[in-house]
């Protein structure tokens, strides 16, 4: 039925969307990827605040702050490269 198809049709598009984020996500550095998988809970890591997460990397929050804006800057890039 029409139905099925576009429900296994819109499964299939996520599962491309997360392959296309996870290949963007690999090609950030180790730290990016950390700060972006702890801040947003990905993988089936909890969601860590700014604060939790400069604790574990010794860093600064504003620090952490920073570098997640730069991965996201990144990934941002990625994607619409991988889109195109």
């Amino acid at each position: 039925s029409l139905e099925l198809f576009e429900a296994i049709n819109e499964i299939y598009l996520e599962k491309e969307a997360k392959v296309e984020l996870i290949k963007a996500i690999n090609k950030l550095t180790p730290t990016e990827k950390d700060v972006i998988i702890r801040h947003n809970g990905l993988f089936n890591h909890p969601s860590q605040t700014f604060e939790e997460i400069a604790k574990i990397q010794k860093k600064t929050k504003a620090r952490i702050h920073q570098i997640e804006k730069e991965a996201k800057e990144k990934l941002y890039r990625t994607l619409r490269t991988l889109a195109a």
